[in-house]
């Protein structure tokens, strides 16, 4: 035990095992019945039956920009581990954390009274060889504002975040404000549907205020699976930037400290970008040619997109763009040798070819003098074995999505039966 009152600052705890009974909770940290403070610490490398990095039992600890890496446990909660506690947990990064259930966090109540509070926090590689990759919840109804998840995964259920109900039958209602849950195993399983989303970023898509099912645009994306790299960074034409909720975060800063709002509405996510976005042109069109060597923000030809993909992306963030210009060339679905990558047209959105890189109005290209080719060429040259199997690939699209101008050549669905890559190249 620890008095109230107490803080650590600034150590590395790593090499806890608490594998017997009664010591088999908290292999780094056993807090019981505390408000202990723990700031700048790396809980590391731990091991326990339940709560690997730490066990809080009751009590209401803090913790403040600490790093809750490659920790296990045999049960729940590989990071940490909340039973009937309230522990605040801000400025933090859980990654590559292990367990049967939980892997980077298990909040567990026989009474509902395990309700942490996670703010600006990073859940990343984090793996529930059960359920809940990220955070598993029983009976529990956490506040989470402004935390990224991404690359946390379960095989069962709840790759993000897994809801359950306890014998008490007490549901948990855990509330998610300014959050990024993109990129996992699964997103949500939703015990009693109680869960709230609002002004966030969810793959698939969940019904709440402000919320959006829009690629954020993390620096670089995680992959799947127990490890802990990626940056779940922004970038600054990410819908998250200036898509939250003022009011919903009381924290003066982000994860790695710097000022919380900087363009007048808080960022989705546990990082805030500092700069002001420059995402989309003034009017309705993209420019895109494959030789430009401007600033590549597409608002003009000298500062074109070299990619149609990213044109076609970009117009996601832009509302108002309608139009993608092409000048003449050769454009591939992917940069790199993956068959299953393609493009997709979209409603709204019109890609018209021929230019020649200088024109103010469409009707002054010529497709003839600029041919505009689109080649499923991506790996050996010349060899159609690894072509990609589709160069657009496309459901659910009506007469606004227009491709106009283009010679497509190359497409090689020959993948087997039955499955995407064997019709329509």
């Amino acid at each position: 035990d620890v008095a109230n009152g107490t803080i650590l600052d600034g150590f590395t705890i790593t090499g806890g095992n608490a594998n017997a009974d009664p010591s088999a909770s908290g292999g780094g940290l056993y807090i019981f019945r505390s408000t202990l403070t723990v700031a700048r610490c790396k809980i590391t490398a731990n091991n326990a039956a339940d709560g690997g990095g730490v066990a809080n039992v009751g009590g209401a600890p803090v913790f403040f920009d600490c790093r809750f890496t490659g920790n296990t446990s045999t049960f729940n909660g590989g990071g940490m581990r909340n039973d009937d506690s309230k522990p605040t947990l801000d400025n933090c990064i859980v990654s590559g954390n292990l367990s049967a259930s939980g892997g980077g966090m298990s909040n567990f109540s026989l009474i509902n009274n395990t309700n942490p509070i996670i703010r600006n926090t990073v859940f990343l590689g984090n793996h529930g060889s059960g359920t809940g990759g990220a955070i598993s919840n029983l009976s529990t109804s956490p506040v989470i504002v402004n935390c990224s998840f991404s690359g946390n995964s379960a095989p069962n259920t709840g790759g993000g975040v897994f809801n359950n109900v306890s014998v008490s039958e007490a549901f948990s209602a855990p509330v998610l404000t300014n959050c990024i849950i993109w990129g996992n195993s699964s997103i949500f399983s939703l015990t009693g549907n109680l869960t709230t989303i609002t002004y966030s970023i969810v793959q698939g898509g969940f019904q709440g205020t402000g919320n959006l099912n829009l690629n954020p645009l993390f620096l670089s994306q995680p992959p799947i699976g127990l490890g802990s790299t990626g940056d779940l960074r922004v970038q600054t034409c990410s819908r998250a930037v200036n898509g939250g909720l003022n009011s919903a975060n009381p924290t003066q800063i982000d994860l790695v400290g710097n000022p919380r709002i900087v363009l007048g509405t808080i960022d989705m996510g546990a990082y805030e970008v500092q700069s002001q976005p420059d995402c989309c042109p003034p009017g309705n069109v993209l420019y895109v040619n494959a030789s430009a060597t401007g600033s590549n923000n597409g608002h003009s030809w000298a500062n074109a997109l070299t990619s149609i993909g990213e044109a076609l992306q970009k117009s996601e963030l832009c509302p108002w763009v309608t139009e993608i210009w092409v000048a003449g060339g050769t454009y591939k679905p992917t940069s790199g040798t993956d068959r299953n990558a393609s493009l997709s047209l979209k409603n709204g959105i019109g890609i018209y070819g021929g230019f020649a890189g200088t024109e103010t109005a469409r009707s002054q290209r010529n497709l003839e003098v600029n041919p505009t080719i689109l080649s499923a060429d991506i790996g050996v040259p010349n060899d159609r074995n690894d072509n990609s199997y589709h160069i657009f690939s496309n459901t659910n699209i009506g007469p606004s999505a227009i491709l106009d101008g283009f010679t497509l050549t190359g497409g090689n669905a020959n993948g087997s039966p039955g499955i995407q890559g064997n019709t329509g190249a």
